[in-house]
């Protein structure tokens, strides 16, 4: 089977998605600890429960951008997921909005949408990389890893991504640090 696309184009779609697992990465590494909005805006198993939109999010994309078919009883799926999540989102916001100001509430929830919103991206990626092209799904995580690599080593080239390592290599014994 032929691919639809060059090699080139190929290779920069793996490196997006690499990119956007990058990105997710980032965001809840870096910012949801940093201003500690997960754990003070939302309870600790929001981005669980609201993960319902990762599917709506992936549908849509996989629709509008791959020109994928909704049939009717995917259509259903979607609209039941859609009312379960507003049933799971408005106590969230009722209960949550008397414990934190509204905009810490709707930073973390709009950090939790972005970081699904990239999940759906790298997955419509593959899907598209895997379906359309007809790349072995090994050699798309190949790549991906290489990129994701070089996009990691970039970000923390300012700082010492070992320096927790060696702490806890130097107050652990051997049997301990293994």
């Amino acid at each position: 089977m032929k691919p639809y696309d060059s090699a080139s184009k190929m290779m920069l779609l793996i490196f997006f998605t690499a990119y956007f697992d990058f990105i997710e990465f980032v965001i809840a590494t870096f910012y949801m600890p940093k201003y500690d909005l997960l754990y003070s805006a939302l309870s600790p198993t929001a981005e669980t429960r609201f993960g319902g939109r990762i599917i709506i999010i992936t549908a849509l994309i996989c629709h509008f951008i791959l020109k994928i078919k909704i049939l009717k009883h995917q259509f259903y799926s979607l609209i039941i997921i859609g009312i379960c999540l507003i049933i799971i989102i408005t106590p969230e916001i009722l209960v949550q909005s008397k414990d934190v100001s509204f905009g810490e509430f709707l930073v973390s929830h709009l950090l939790i949408l972005g970081y699904l919103v990239f999940m759906a991206m790298t997955d419509v990626v593959e899907k598209y990389l895997i379906e359309f092209n007809f790349l072995n799904p090994f050699f798309i995580l190949t790549f991906e890893s290489i990129f994701g690599f070089i996009l990691i080593s970039i970000y923390s080239a300012g700082e010492n991504p070992f320096k927790d390592i060696k702490r806890i290599y130097g107050e652990s014994s051997a049997g301990e640090f293994a």
